[in-house]
Formats: structure tokens, sequence, C-alpha cells
């Protein structure tokens, strides 16, 4: 026989109002990145990463390669120059990468001042309501 242990309500209520505070706080609210109220931008932590640097000179299809592990003082200064240059170099996706980004919307000059004019009908926000006065249909539809 299993017995079941009664659970006080007041438990019960505050456990289900910390989950729903808990998944309230997760969900974004604008868009940004790492900031209050957007997208966590959390590091990933599941893997490791070895670096080795190594000089390869490829001389052709089925020949032997040469691989010279870095850094190399037999190498020459130029060599040296152009290897560190490469090594120091960011790549696109490291350019690229956020830690924090928030979206900056500028009104436009073009529509501060643009005049809306009164069709005399108002668009329902409900797309299911939506229309086409011509024909009837309901998909593909371009406002104008």
């Amino acid at each position: 026989l299993r017995a079941q242990v009664p659970i006080p309500e007041e438990e019960l209520e505050a456990a289900a109002a910390a989950a729903a505070a808990a998944d309230t706080a997760s969900k974004p609210t604008k868009l940004a990145l790492g900031t209050e109220g957007g997208f966590a931008v959390e590091p990933q932590r599941d893997y490791t990463l070895d670096k080795t640097a190594a000089l390869v000179v490829l001389q052709g299809a089925g020949q032997r390669r040469l691989h010279v592990p870095l850094p190399c003082a037999d190498l020459p200064e130029l060599v040296i120059n152009v290897i560190t240059a490469i090594q120091a170099h960011e790549d696109a996706s490291k350019q690229e990468a956020v830690s924090a980004w928030e979206e900056q919307r500028h009104v436009s000059r073009y529509a501060e001042n643009l005049p809306q004019l009164e069709s005399g009908r108002k668009i329902s926000p409900n797309p299911a309501d939506w229309r086409c006065d011509e024909t009837g249909v309901t998909e593909n539809l371009w406002l104008n």
C-alpha cells in the first residue's frame, strides 16, 4: 500500500506562484539580447576547446605534407609575421558575436509627419476576419 502524504494548501500555492514567476521571468518582453527583459545570452559550457597551431605546407595530391609545429624560431621573420597576423585576426563569427544588444528604433524623417488618410473602414486585428473586397478570398492578402 502506498500512503498519500497531504501537502498543505499554502505550500501548493507557493510552489505554483514560484513556478509562474520563474516562467514569466524567462520570457522576453522586448527585442534585445543579454539585457533586462530581452533574450538571455548564456555561453555553452558543455565542451572544452584545445587549440594547437601548426604551419602545414601542401605540396600536391598524394605527396607528403610538411608539418611545422608553432611557434618555430627557425622560420623566416616574414612568415612568422604573417602567421601572427592570421592568428590575431578575428573571424566573422567572433565579430558578429554579441554579448548585449537592444534594438534601437528611430523615427524616419519621412514617416514623422506622414499624414494618415481616413479610409472609413476599421481593419479587424483578427486575421481570421480579413477578406478581399473584390474576390472574397482569405489567403495571400496584401494591404495597400
